[in-house]
């Protein structure tokens, strides 16, 4: 699997899932997660980030809050080839800490 998208599932898709493809799908390139009502928190990307280092896409927007700069460093020290990274609507919880860490 080198393409995920789960947007829009309003919390029926949780870290639990993401889980099993981090440890199943190291192959993974591309992740969308926005709009999962809360249900992705930062265990599932940054469980993704380690076992998925050729991520290239990854969405994370309008997540509930439930993304902060704890995942999006996990996937700047484990994701070199990150080519876009959408925060847009994460309540406040990606600051400067999080996009500096991603530079």
């Amino acid at each position: 699997l080198q393409h995920l998208d789960v947007s829009w599932t309003r919390g029926n898709v949780t870290d639990a899932s993401l889980s099993v493809i981090a440890a199943r799908c190291p192959r993974l390139q591309c992740l969308n997660v926005c709009k999962t009502n809360g249900a992705v928190t930062d265990a599932s990307i940054s469980a993704i980030a380690a076992g998925c280092p050729l991520l290239r896409y990854l969405d994370v927007s309008a997540t509930g809050g439930k993304i902060t700069d704890v995942a999006i460093t996990a996937v700047s020290a484990s994701c070199p080839q990150l080519e876009r990274l959408d925060v847009m609507s994460t309540e406040g919880q990606v600051t400067d800490r999080g996009i500096t860490a991603i530079a």
